[in-house]
């Protein structure tokens, strides 16, 4: 069966940001342009995600990209409880 939706990441009811191996964003559904809007939203197409995290989680970043291990753990922010991987 044929995909109807080509943009299916818009209908997902989550924040998907994607960047590349070398930590540059380059895809972003809306719900993650309106969560990350005091950052700079779609702007941030094309850039480094590296400045939105503390030095820690870049730590943590760079870790995941050399190894290609998983890191998925939950979250909650103004009672709202979150998925990260």
């Amino acid at each position: 069966m044929k995909n109807k939706n080509p943009n299916w990441t818009e209908e997902l009811p989550v924040a998907m940001t994607v960047c590349d191996t070398e930590s540059k964003v380059i895809a972003m559904n809306q719900k993650s342009i309106k969560t990350f809007a005091r950052w700079g939203g779609e702007k941030l197409l094309g850039e480094s995600l590296m400045p939105c995290h503390p030095e820690h989680a870049q730590e943590k970043i760079k870790e995941l990209m050399s190894n290609g291990n998983i890191n998925a753990y939950t979250i909650e922010k103004n009672g709202v409880r979150k998925l990260i991987y």
